[in-house]
Parts: C-alpha cells; structure tokens; sequence
C-alpha cells in the first residue's frame, strides 16, 4: 500500500566502553552507545517501495533509522564500514574477534575482505583452515579495526574457516582483562553456482493401469536419474527426496583444533540443547503415526537407471502404473561434473471406480471369513456397480446377501454382487472366502465396473496351518548294504511332509539339519544373526554342495556381508554390541563374539568397516583387562577376549601370562583351550600343549540360558576347534568328532551357539580329514529309483514329498560306517500327531475384553477390541532369553502390542515386566523376555477384530532359546466366531 513521507537518518555509533569490577570482584566490560547524526532527510510518499543511499565518511560503525511521523513507527538497520585503525565499538565479549566478510559466497582467485573487529591492539595471527591450515599471514594491529584481503583458493571448496588470534604482551594487561582474543567465520567457496536447477513435469492425476509420463527439465548434457515410489512407503520410512547438492556441498565441519592455555583461566559454560522442534520434531514423529491400516498390495517402486538430458536438457521418463490407489512422489536427481540438483513432485492415482477391500493378512485352513468390500463412485453420475471376486488357490468364494444370509455355489471359484451407488457414494457389499485343509497361497482377483469404467484389485494371501510346523531329523553313518528311513505318515498332514535327504563320506553332513537351522532360525539377537552366518566364512563351498537350495535368493557371501551389516547397526558408543536392535547396552559374551566372526570375516577378505571393527576390538582389549579378582563369567569372558585379540595378531601377553600364572587352577577345560589357542597364535604351540595335558572332553554342565551361554556341546566344539587350529592329527580330534555326532544324534534341540560353533569346528576337521573308502549307492522310494550316488560328491535330495520310506542301497563292496547320512522330515501336524508340550514352562493365554473380563469366543462383532493376556512361569529356576510366540487367529490384527497395565489397563493385576524386545508379524507377536523366578509374569497386547467369519485359535508357544529342551506348546484353542458388525 502507497505510504506518507518518511524521515531518514543517518547516525555513525561510537560506543564508550569500561571495564568495571562486579560486587563478587570479577570485571565485566560494559558498552554505551553514543550517536552522532551524519545526515537527515526526506523521503516522499505516494510509492509502496523506495531507496536512499548513504556513504559513511569513514570507517566505523553506522546505523540508519527510518521513521513515519504520522504513525510513529520505526525501523532501523546496522552496518560497519571496514578499515584500518580505532573505532569504538560494542565489546561484548573480551576475548572475542568480531568478523566479517563482505559477501556470502566467493568463486576460486577472488579476493575476500576480511572485516575485523578487535577488543585491543596487538599481534594478529589470521589463518584459512578446516581439515587442515591452507594458509596464514600474521599483521599488527595498532587500533581495534582492520580490514584484510585474504585470496580464494579452490582448495576452499565447498566451505573453509577464518580464523583470527589476537594476542598482546604481558605489560599492557590491565586487571580483569584478556591477553588474547580469537574468531571464526565459515567461507563458502564456489557452493550455489554449482546448484543444477531441476524441473519435473508430471500429470497431477492419473488413473491406475494407465501410463504415466515424466518429463525432466535440466542442464543439457547431464546424467539424470527418475524414481516414482508410493508415496505411503516413503512417509512409513520417513524417506526424503535425495538432494546431492546439499549432500556434496554441506556445510563442512571445522577439523583443525586449537589448543592454547586460556581455557584454564576462565571456567567453562556448559550449554543444554533444548530438543528438536518444528518441522524437524514433526517429520521424526510422523514415521510412527498411521491413518489407515496397511493394505495387502504389491509396492509402487520405479527406478529409470541413469538417462542422458539431451541438448536443450530435456530428458523423458515412462512408466505402466500398475493397480494402485494413492499418490506417487516423483523424484528427479540431475549431475554434470561438479554440478548437481534435484526435485520432486507429487501425482495422485484415482480410479473413478474405488474399491476398498478388507482381507486378512493371511487366511488359516477350515475357515469360513467374511471379505467386506467397499466401493466409490466418483464417475460422476448414479449407477449399478458389479462387483466379482475370484479365487485362485485351495479356497472358494460366496456372497452375503441383502438379507445377511450366505450365497453362492459350493466349491465356485467366483462370486459377484450388483449394487446401487449414486455419484459421490460409497456402498459396502461382503463375500465370504471359505479355505480348505491344505495350505499354500490365495490369489484374490476383486473387479468393479460400470458407467463405463472399470478398476480392480489383485492380492496375494498366505494360507498358514492352524498348528506350529513339526521338524524331526534322524542323522548317522550307514552301517549296512541296505538302510530304511521310515516315516510317521499319521503325525503329519497329507500334502504337507517334506524331506531333505543328504549322503555324503563326510561326517559333516550329519550337521547339515544344523546349517538350515541356522540359516532359517526365525529370531534376529546379536548372537543369532553372528551364528547364522559365522560358519560360512569357511564353510560356503561345502554348504553350497550340501544343499544348493539354501543359497538360491542369497550367495553365502551376500549373506556373510548382511550379516556384517546387521552386527553394525547393534554396535554402542563403547564398542560394543546390545543383544537386540534398539538396545541400552553392550552384552558381553555376544560382544565378543561378534568381533570374532569380524576378526575372521575381515581375514577371510570380507569388507569391514574400519570404524566398525576399531571400535569393536576396542570393546575387547577393555573386557581382556587384569583384574585382581574375576568371577566365573568375567574369567570366561576374559579368556575369550584374550583369544579373539590373538586372532586378530594383537595378543596382549602380558595378561595371558597373568591368568595362566595366577588363575590356572580356576579356568574351565574350553577356556584352557581358548588361552592355549591364544598362545598358539602368538607362537607359543607349548602352552596348548601344557593347558590341555590329560583333557580329553569338557565337563557335562547344564546349559546357561543367558550369560556366557555356556554349554556341554558348545564347550565341546571350543575343546576340539581349538586342538584342530593347532594340531589336525592329535589323537584326541577323531573321538571329540563321534562325540558331537553322538550329540547331534542324541539331541535335535539345540542352540544357535551350538550349532554354529560345532559346524566351525567340524569344518575345521573335514579340511583336514583322511580320505574315506570309496563307494556308490542308489535311493529308492516306494520301489522307484530316484537318485544314484558316489562318494566323491554330496547328494542332496531336497523336498522330496510323500511319506513312504526312504531306501538308501549300497554296493557290494562298501564298508560299513563309511558313509553318513542326514534326513530332515518337516510338515504340519494332524491333531492326532499334535502333542502339547510342558517341559519347565508354563503359559496361560487369555483373551479379554478391555474392561477384563473372559471374552464370548461365539459372540464377537468385527471392530472389537480384544486384550491378550500371555501368563508365563518358569519351573526350571531363572531362565534368560525366553520367547513366548503368540500365534494369532487369522481376522485379527494387532492395535497395540506394548500395553502398560498400569497405565491403561486399570483392572489388571499381577506382575509384569518390560520385555527385551518385540517382534510383530502377520500372525504372530514374539515376546522376548527374561524369568528372574519363578512367579507368574504377565504380559499384555491389543488385538483389533478385522473381519467376521469363524477363525481356528493356535495354541501358544514358549521356549528358553539357550536350553530348547526347556519348552512349552498350549493346547488347541476353540474357534472364535466373529460376527457383522451391525
């Protein structure tokens, strides 16, 4: 708006400053301004905008202020004239430089003007600098003011820092006052020129399984690059659009320190940092917020690959948008040389046809469900939509009529339904999707058309059994011409039984249920994801041969390397690891561990983070410390850091004499080994020798839930992995290898650091191994030959299916015990085969209503909210590292898996506890907890009713992780009846 004159004036500051001694005796500067009017003047009105100019007279600090006379308002703004010689100014700090430069950004071979503005006279030492000193010059200065030119050197780029240390002598101190002064400033160096400007042009709206055509705007000849990714999944990570040239030309941080002594003349300030607020604070919470539940749909993700911008910087990009509902961000990032930028720009994917469809995220075997289906009209007019669903897969398809009743022809693969929607509208029509006893997967194909448009849905659906998997494995050597693997037929359901059979002349074949195991063990601690992939450093040319079914999605050395980078993400400040993601603190025994497998990762040619690895020997040398006085556990732990440091040729020998010298006697046989093997690898082979004298096998102890995981069987595969790194020939090797194999005989049930130890171990012995009497055989199935064999190759026989026996015949001329065998059966179970377990623990599930009491399993609506109370007891003493598997019924989805009784649950009684971690998934929540005692702990979850239909309620499961032979399995639930919401 047009304004009345205005009245400027221009004042030059000169400030007065002294410096006063406080009521405590300290000195504190304080500045008065004087001002002294230059100029006044006029400015006529009649214009929303004007200019004046000013030029000061000199050097020196300037103020210009401009009034309304009218209205009485005033603004005013601060400027300083730079040069050489004294001018008052405002000293707020006494040992602060004041500087400035007289533009924001510089390109390499200009000249910047360094203003400065000094407490004192003195000695000026000016210096460019950030990861290390570019340049220096060092000036007197007579007054307060100077102004430098310093050159711009290309070195500079993106930023550097000017610093400046003012110092004068000791004579012309006055009392109270500093003898130096320093100041920073940050020079940006040749930063916003290289800002490549990005366009994206995009539809603002398309309909799904329609193409979708981008155009890119850009410098010509750069490289670019396009990705259009649902905008859902972006906001779910909290991802943002990639941005190189903040990335290449941030702000870079101030390397070279600075080290004098007069912080220890002044005390220091310690500054708190309030937390991030704004737009910062909001995004960081928007990834953990949701507003819709999340929908079975394949993800929206293209990636165009790199594209070339032709002369006039154009660059094309076209992609089939598949059936999807929702908006796309399109994100474009452009690079020429030294240049870079990027944009992003949002589309929206709507069908006029909208369809909604409610389905489970998985189905379970003999359910009948209810699939509400929610349909929109937006074709902008009334109409009749058909509505079809089709089946594909062990499942059939009905409807619910107006009436409520069930439709349909049994067995039909297809339904549809017609109903009337006005333009704007949205009606709700219901199929029913009833399974059968067999699982696999639904292919669930929804169409709605009509006015002339179409849109449909496609979804993929696991059909999961109704009771936990059962895996059996049988193991030994071959001791006659014609062997027989028989199978339980009637423990398993028909069409579920899988077996994997391996032969081999190798006795680590009888470990090969341990290597799936391992490479299929569903939990991921710390210690659980270094056992998985420890053994393959070594073993992934014998594991490939054992079963190449393993390896088909991952090469054992991508799994090695995602191993490493899972490891990484756990590490702490301290070095070391927490057990689970997420976690407070390092755990010791797996700490160590960890940087073991790093140790021979890293040997083995694996990429390892040098910051990852420093730091996690770090962690070690600490735990390999002298201690006066060691308990049972710290002495374990202390050894084996011992013997990890060796391995990475760093043995700290003085420690290990220590221990060897004073606590010998109180050392365990697997940690003798440990400290032989320390020795051993700093080239002392004797002391092993002398550790291990008269030892022939470890102690028989109770497995340690928690802790150092101790184990007779892991110790046991310590003992011998330790003798074969010295001596492969020693008479003690061949009978610790029958004795693991005995093990493994006797005992399906073991650990994680179990397994992966015992397949070290007996790796280390198959290298080195004796070659075995040659022969061939043959296998037979329900009197079919199915495979021929020879003993210089593995046979791997995966996923044979059917339970008649297996037949293993041998030649004439084979000797007995010269070929092992493996055989791994897994299915689901039949009720008659299911068999519940109470083997030291004890669970009770309940399922609840939110103000506590018993739920009516047969009058449940859909929309309800139901409580899950999981009780667990332990009867074995304190058990570590306990996961209780809460199988849920297929129409029900978690709310709120964490509830605090205390808070929310106002009814609830009894002891709970936090648990270490928890894992959600489809149809199951993992609890990971630990059992002090032996009192009843609760633990509580809050499960959402999605869909009506009658739904099969497994049975609960819980198990100690280190001591599997400490178990439980519940019982057979009865069926919840879920009915229409009304």
């Amino acid at each position: 708006m047009n304004t009345g004159g205005l009245k400027a004036e221009f004042y030059k500051d000169v400030w007065n400053t002294v410096l006063r001694r406080t009521a405590s005796g300290n000195y504190k500067y304080e500045s008065k301004r004087d001002s002294v009017l230059v100029n006044a003047f006029s400015i006529d009105g009649g214009s929303p905008k004007g200019s004046f100019t000013v030029t000061p007279p000199e050097f020196g600090s300037y103020r210009v202020v401009l009034t309304d006379p009218k209205g009485g308002s005033s603004t005013q703004v601060q400027f300083y004239a730079s040069g050489w010689g004294f001018s008052p100014w405002a000293v707020e700090n006494p040992a602060r430089i004041e500087l400035d430069l007289e533009k924001k950004e510089y390109m390499p071979g200009e000249t910047a003007n360094l203003q400065v503005r000094a407490p004192f006279s003195g000695k000026l030492l000016v210096t460019v600098e950030r990861d290390e000193v570019y340049y220096t010059e060092t000036y007197s200065i007579d007054g307060n003011t100077a102004a430098i030119n310093i050159p711009i050197s290309d070195k500079y780029r993106p930023n550097a820092y000017v610093t400046a240390t003012l110092v004068r002598g000791v004579k012309e101190l006055e009392p109270g006052s500093a003898g130096r002064a320093f100041g920073a400033i940050p020079i940006n160096v040749d930063r916003t020129a290289n800002k490549a400007t990005v366009e994206i042009t995009a539809p603002e709206e398309i309909k799904p399984l329609t193409p979708l055509e981008v155009g890119v705007k850009t410098l010509p000849g750069a490289t670019v690059t396009v990705a259009v990714v649902d905008e859902g999944i972006l906001q779910l990570i909290d991802q943002k659009t990639a941005d190189p040239f903040t990335f290449f030309y941030r702000k870079l941080a101030l390397e070279v320190a600075a080290y004098d002594t007069f912080s220890l003349l002044l005390p220091d300030v310690s500054i708190g940092l309030s937390p991030a607020g704004g737009g910062f604070g909001a995004r960081k919470e928007m990834q953990f917020l949701s507003t819709q539940g999340i929908r079975r749909v394949k993800p929206v993700a293209f990636w165009s690959g790199p594209l070339e911008a032709d002369g006039e910087g154009n660059v094309s990009y076209k992609i089939d948008m598949p059936q999807f509902q929702g908006a796309v961000r399109i994100m474009a990032v452009a690079t020429r040389g030294e240049e870079f930028g990027s944009d992003e720009k949002f589309t929206k994917v709507k069908s006029p046809i909208v369809l909604l469809p409610t389905v489970p995220r998985f189905f379970s075997l003999n359910e009948s469900v209810i699939i509400p289906v929610s349909v929109r009209n937006d074709t902008k007019k009334d109409g009749a939509i058909t509505v079809n669903m089709k089946i594909t897969g062990p499942a059939s398809v009905g409807v619910i009529d107006g009436a409520g009743q069930k439709g349909g022809s049994p067995q039909s693969k297809e339904a549809a339904l017609d109903v009337s929607i006005p333009d704007g509208g949205e009606r709700t029509v219901y199929f029913t999707v009833d399974t059968e006893d067999v699982t696999g997967a639904l292919s669930v194909n929804i169409t709605a058309s009509g006015n002339g448009e179409s849109t449909s849905s496609d979804i993929d659906v696991p059909v999961l059994p109704d009771l936990p998997a059962k895996r059996e494995e049988a193991i030994g050597r071959i001791d006659s011409h014609k062997f027989e693997v028989p199978v339980a037929s009637d423990a398993y359901r028909a069409g579920t039984i899988k077996r994997d059979l391996y032969v081999s002349r190798l006795p680590l074949i009888q470990f090969s249920g341990k290597l799936d195991y391992l490479l299929q063990y569903p939990y991921g601690c710390l210690e659980q994801i270094t056992s998985r992939v420890f053994p393959l450093i070594y073993l992934s040319d014998i594991a490939r041969k054992i079963d190449p079914s393993l390896f088909e999605k991952a090469d054992p050395a991508v799994l090695v390397q995602d191993g490493i980078r899972q490891i990484a993400s756990m590490q702490m400040d301290g070095g070391g690891f927490s057990l689970w993601p997420g976690g407070e603190s390092a755990e010791p025994w797996a700490s160590i561990y960890a940087a073991h497998f790093l140790v021979e990762a890293r040997k083995a040619g694996y990429f390892v983070d040098d910051s990852l690895y420093s730091n996690a020997m770090a962690y070690v040398r600490d735990t390999a410390k002298a201690q006066q006085e060691y308990s049972t556990n710290e002495l374990e732990l202390a050894v084996y850091a011992l013997y990890v440091l060796s391995r990475d040729g760093k043995p700290d020998m003085g420690t290990m004499d220590f221990i060897r010298d004073r606590y010998k006697g109180e050392l365990t046989i697997e940690s003798k080994a440990l400290l032989g093997g320390a020795y051993a690898g700093s080239g002392d082979a004797s002391a092993l020798e002398q550790l291990l004298k008269g030892v022939n096998d470890v102690e028989e102890i109770a497995r340690q839930t928690g802790g150092n995981f101790n184990s007779t069987i892991r110790n046991r595969a310590i003992l011998l992995l330790a003798i074969l790194d010295l001596n492969p020939d020693d008479p003690r090797v061949p009978a610790l290898v029958d004795r693991l194999s005995r093990d493994a005989q006797l005992s399906q049930w073991w650990t994680t650091q179990e397994s992966s130890f015992a397949l070290l171990a007996i790796g280390e012995f198959v290298k080195k191994q004796s070659e075995a009497p040659p022969f061939m055989g043959t296998v037979t199935i329900d009197g079919k030959q199915v495979a021929t064999f020879k003993s210089e190759k593995i046979l791997s026989l995966t996923d044979i299916e059917g339970d008649q026996p297996i037949v293993i015949n041998m030649d004439e001329e084979y000797k007995d015990g010269s070929a092992f065998y493996t055989v791994l059966t897994s299915g689901t179970p039949t009720p008659k085969g299911f068999k519940p377990v109470e083997e030291g623990l004890s669970v009770l599930r309940e399922f609840l209503t939110r103000d506590g009491a018993p739920v009516d399993q047969k009058n449940i609506a859909q929309g309800d909210l139901i409580v899950v109370r999981s009780k667990i007891q332990s009867g074995a003493g304190p058990i570590e590292n306990v996961v209780i598997e809460n199988l849920l019924p297929s129409g029900f989805e978690v709310e709120n898996p964490r509830l605090k009784t205390t808070e929310t649950l106002k009814w609830a009684t009894g002891n709970t506890t936090e648990p270490e971690y928890m894992d959600i998934r489809d149809d199951r929540i993992l609890i990971f907890t630990d059992l002090p005692d032996a009192k009843w702990y609760n633990f509580y979850a809050l499960l959402r009713v999605v869909n009506p239909g009658t739904f099969a309620v497994p049975p609960v499961q819980a198990e100690a992780m280190y001591s599997p032979n400490i178990r439980f399995t519940g019982k057979i639930g009865e069926p919840f009846e879920v009915k229409l919401k009304q």
